[in-house]
């Protein structure tokens, strides 16, 4: 297949343009565009056991600090065995779940479980769910409600995503040794990557996972009130501090420091939503919890996409990745 050539399982545009094929409907297309970066990463940056790029700080990791700073989080060690399976139907079964838990949250996660289409008013639906709650004297109950929907995609559906998204592109750098990094399907290249204080993109490595190396995936700091008790079949997964060692944590078996480095992490935006606790949740105004949901389930839809045309591509034998990388419109700059 000649390179950058497009083959009818693939849309047919980057994954940056909102523009869809007519064959759109049956095969994955591009995401559309993300909004900016809603806030900074805070913390000092970690110590890990492959080094960053971004030179060590000291902090007190505590509020905002320069973006080239890097949390603490990336420094935990990875819970091992990962939480994540890395697949779209553990995704999909969660949200089935989430709507037997709540089932007022339906016009939510309907579309959710569907394909992901431009025509989704996020905004208006969302908002729908805070009206309606004031309209019935429950102001609170929308709120919960709301926060609900924020946290299974923050602690679940992302999470989800980007494992598979990695796993994908561990297998495609484990074929094509030769492939950029610039992949524009790459999950943390959705967003803009953070620059370090040369001006260059901010990578980390991932720990090479060793069953030696465990970390409780439940862990509740201790100022965090202990969950309710439930009987529903979705309960509202606990924060996990080392969510993101863990989902950058390269395998054991990897099959090169060449992959391994090619898998380097970049520090984005997506960062910020996988760290969101319940007491940054619980500080947001209504106003910023609603335009929050929005950009997130954006985000999961956009990941989703990608990580969708990825595994078409494996499926395929990556014929679509073969050439030079100026012929090929996968590939960034």
């Amino acid at each position: 297949m000649a390179p950058g050539r497009r083959d009818s399982h693939a849309p047919h545009n980057k994954p940056y343009t909102p523009q869809r094929s007519a064959s759109a409907a049956s095969t994955p297309g591009p995401p559309r565009g993300l909004p900016a970066t809603p806030f900074s990463t805070p913390g000092p940056a970690p110590n890990s056991a492959a080094p960053p790029v971004a030179h060590p700080s000291t902090g007190t990791g505590t509020g905002p600090s320069p973006s080239h700073v890097l949390h603490p989080a990336y420094a935990l060690p990875p819970t091992i065995p990962s939480p994540y399976t890395g697949s779209l139907n553990t995704s999909l079964s969660t949200i089935l779940a989430f709507n037997a838990s709540y089932p007022a949250l339906e016009a939510i996660t309907r579309p959710l479980c569907q394909p992901p289409s431009p025509s989704t008013d996020w905004p208006t639906l969302l908002m729908a769910v805070h009206e309606r709650a004031e309209q019935e004297g429950e102001p609170l109950l929308g709120r919960a409600l709301l926060e609900e929907v924020l946290f299974l995609v923050t602690r679940v559906l992302l999470p989800e995503q980007v494992a598979q998204n990695r796993a994908l592109l561990g297998r495609l750098y484990s074929e094509k040794r030769n492939l950029g990094v610039r992949m524009l399907l790459r999950y943390d290249l959705q967003r803009e990557a953070r620059k370090d204080a040369n001006g260059k993109a901010l990578l980390v490595w991932g720990n090479t996972t060793t069953p030696s190396v465990v970390n409780p995936y439940f862990f509740v700091p201790p100022q965090s009130p202990p969950r309710p008790p439930t009987l529903s079949p979705y309960t509202r997964p606990l924060f996990h501090p080392a969510v993101l060692a863990t989902l950058i944590a390269n395998p054991v078996g990897l099959p090169t420091q060449h992959v391994a480095a090619k898998l380097r992490h970049h520090v984005s935006g997506l960062d910020d939503y996988l760290l969101l606790s319940d007491a940054d949740v619980a500080a947001f105004s209504t106003g910023r919890l609603l335009v929050m949901i929005a950009s997130v389930v954006l985000q999961w839809q956009a990941l989703r996409e990608n990580t969708e045309v990825l595994a078409v591509m494996e499926s395929h034998g990556w014929e679509e990745l073969g050439g030079k990388a100026e012929d090929c419109e996968w590939m960034g700059d």
